[in-house]
């Protein structure tokens, strides 16, 4: 309930809560892989080493070569954690579950709380504007959309890993041999803030890009048209924008760059269609938000092709895109004021982030 009566308190928390449990979980399991097969030596006398091979057939690398790449990743995007269990990876685990449990309790009572605002004398005092912008902007309207955003990150993150604790051993078996570099959870949670980034002109030119969107849309197109407003941005704004960013950033890269197209490349062979592919859902994914999101899918091309430039690591997408994202929830809240019909919320910046309900 604290958390629900002070929504600032709520983004801070939240987001480092999430990060608590992730980096604390990622360490404490991950050698398991390796002791699995420093267990079985090689200098065994032959008869001994048959029943070690029927041993290992039915652990969790041969469980990787026959669910790792598909099914066991989607079962994991649809409960948190199972893949992890799959693995013997009990405390990722529990992190994974545990977490999207305590995001799904906090989704039903910030949805409680603003069916009840509905209700109020307040909110009947509104005008049509007011409204719209409290569905959008409100504080309660947020913490419904980012405890939702916490319960989806939480899919893609064990999907994600369940996908990469399995590469091994499908490689082993000649299946995703293009990716050659690893990324890790820490490596991805990180990103956002690896500015490093910033020196390679694939980094700051989008961003670039996007910086100037941003100044074109939350301040020149104010000062000529009168019917755009603005507003100055609140600590709340900030920290849900930053909470936002990083959350899109990681989760949409990790579903879409980092299981989808991989698989479409195993699939098609080609990193050009499997780009294009994976690219098209990805804008497709968003039209919940935007009729025509073809500026999302243009987006998804180029973030595609920086990770197979990268030899399929992620992190540089992530980077880009939390921070595109930053710039376009900046742009929404500094023009919320103003009807989307004549306000610069209609420029391509927008890059909504999606939302997929089971």
């Amino acid at each position: 309930m604290f958390w629900i009566m002070r929504p600032r308190r709520f983004y801070g928390v939240t987001l480092v809560t999430s990060s608590i449990l992730f980096f604390g979980s990622q360490t404490l399991m991950g050698q398991a892989g390796q002791v699995d097969q420093d267990s079985n030596p090689v200098s065994v006398p032959e008869q001994q080493s048959e029943p070690s091979d029927q041993k290992l057939s039915g652990s969790s690398p041969q469980l990787s070569k026959n669910l790792g790449y598909f099914w066991l990743p989607l079962a994991s995007s649809v409960i948190p954690g199972l893949g992890q269990l799959a693995h013997g990876e009990y405390v990722r685990a529990g992190s994974y579950t545990g977490l999207y449990l305590l995001s799904q309790h906090h989704l039903d009572q910030s949805k409680e709380e603003f069916m009840q605002f509905r209700k109020s004398s307040e909110w009947a005092s509104m005008t049509q504007l007011e409204r719209e912008n409290e569905y959008v902007h409100g504080d309660m309207a947020r913490k419904v959309s980012y405890a939702a955003q916490v319960r989806l990150l939480t899919r893609s993150f064990s999907a994600w890993e369940t996908f990469r604790a399995s590469l091994p051993s499908l490689q082993a078996s000649g299946k995703f041999t293009f990716i050659k570099d690893d990324d890790s959870v820490s490596d991805l949670a990180m990103a956002p803030f690896q500015f490093d980034f910033l020196k390679r002109k694939t980094t700051w030119i989008p961003l670039a890009i996007g910086a100037a969107l941003y100044y074109y849309s939350a301040v020149l197109v104010p000062q000529v048209n009168t019917a755009v407003s603005t507003d100055p941005l609140t600590g709340a704004d900030t920290l849900y924008t930053l909470g936002t960013s990083w959350n899109a950033g990681t989760h949409e890269e990790m579903a879409f760059r980092g299981w989808l197209m991989p698989m479409l490349m195993e699939q098609t062979g080609d990193p050009i269609s499997s780009n294009l592919i994976s690219g098209a859902l990805f804008g497709g994914a968003h039209l919940n938000h935007i009729d025509a999101p073809l500026f999302q899918i243009s987006l998804g091309w180029y973030l595609g092709w920086v990770t197979i430039r990268n030899q399929w690591r992620l992190s540089e997408a992530v980077f880009i895109h939390a921070w595109w994202d930053v710039f376009a929830l900046l742009v929404n809240y500094q023009t919320r004021n103003t009807k989307l019909e004549g306000s610069a919320n209609m420029l391509p910046l927008m890059l909504p982030p999606l939302k997929i309900v089971f």
